[in-house]
C-alpha cells in the first residue's frame, strides 16, 4: 500500500532568505517580493505532514571545578530532522525554562556554552531544538560544581594507583556502602558509573584514550574526586 502524502492537505512555502515556513492552505495570501530565477533556491515546496525533530545524540553531563572557565559545545547532530531542507534552531535554558544563569551563556548558532561556574552547585539544563513550523525536541544535561577542587580525595585517604597509569587502575575507598564512583573526561564527559564492590576497586582503562581523567567518589558520608593519568 502506498503512503499518501497529500491526505493531511498541507503545502508549506519556505523562504529561506527570511527563514520562515507558510502553510499556503491556511494563509489567504502569500505576496513574493522577489522574482524568482532560474534555478533560484530561495524557495520551496514541502508538501504534507511537517515531521518534529529527534534527539539522535547525547548531551554529557559536566563536571567542573567552581570559578573554573567554561566552554563547550552542543554536539554536532545532537538532533535531526527528517523533512528535507528543513532547518533546526537550538535554544537552552533550565530545566525548569527559566532562563540561564547569568554566569553561563549559549550561543544558539554557534550552539557553545560560555561562561564561569560558581562556587558549588549541582544544575540542570534543557537545550530544545524547534524546526520552522515550531516542532519541538528536547534533551537535559547537569554542570556539577565541585567545591573544593580535585586534591579532595587525598584529604578523605582515597588513593588511586598507579598514577599515572597504562590503563589499570586500583582505587582504594573508605567505605562501599550506597557508593558510587564515577569517572569524567578532562572535558567533562561521563566515561564510566561503577558500583563498588569492595574497599579496593580496580577498574580496567586500557579501552580508553590516553589522557587526563577526573574520578568522583560518593557515598553517604562524603564526596570527593581527584585526577589520574592514562598513558
Amino acid at each position: 500500500m502506498t503512503e499518501n502524502f497529500f491526505a493531511d492537505k498541507q503545502i508549506w512555502l519556505e523562504d529561506r532568505a527570511n527563514v520562515t515556513m507558510t502553510n499556503l492552505l491556511a494563509a489567504p495570501a502569500y505576496t513574493f517580493n522577489q522574482t524568482a530565477e532560474i534555478n533560484d533556491s530561495r524557495f520551496f515546496l514541502h508538501f504534507g505532514m511537517n515531521h518534529a525533530p529527534i534527539l539522535a545524540g547525547t548531551m554529557f553531563d559536566k563536571l567542573v571545578l567552581g570559578g573554573e572557565t567554561l566552554a563547550f559545545s552542543v554536539p554536532e547532530n545532537l538532533f535531526t530532522d527528517e523533512d528535507l531542507g528543513d532547518i533546526i534552531s537550538l535554544s537552552a535554558t533550565a530545566a525548569s525554562r527559566s532562563e540561564l544563569p547569568g554566569w553561563l551563556n549559549f550561543d544558539a548558532t554557534t550552539g557553545i556554552f560560555t561562561g564561569t561556574a560558581p562556587a558549588s552547585g549541582t544544575y540542570t539544563f534543557k537545550i530544545t531544538a524547534t524546526d520552522l513550523l515550531g516542532a519541538t525536541a528536547e534533551t537535559t544535561f547537569t554542570l556539577t560544581v565541585n567545591t573544593t577542587g580535585v586534591e579532595e580525595l587525598e584529604i578523605n585517604n582515597i588513593t588511586i594507583s598507579p598514577n599515572p597509569s597504562k590503563g589499570i587502575i586500583n582505587i582504594y575507598i573508605p567505605e562501599t556502602k550506597d557508593a558510587e564512583i564515577t569517572i569524567y573526561s578532562i572535558s567533562g564527559k561521563k566515561v564510566m558509573t561503577i558500583l563498588p564492590t569492595s574497599d579496593n576497586q580496580q577498574i580496567d582503562m586500557s579501552a580508553f584514550s590516553s589522557g587526563i581523567y577526573i574520578l568522583k567518589y560518593k557515598s553517604d558520608t562524603q564526596t570527593a574526586q581527584k585526577k589520574f593519568v592514562i598513558k
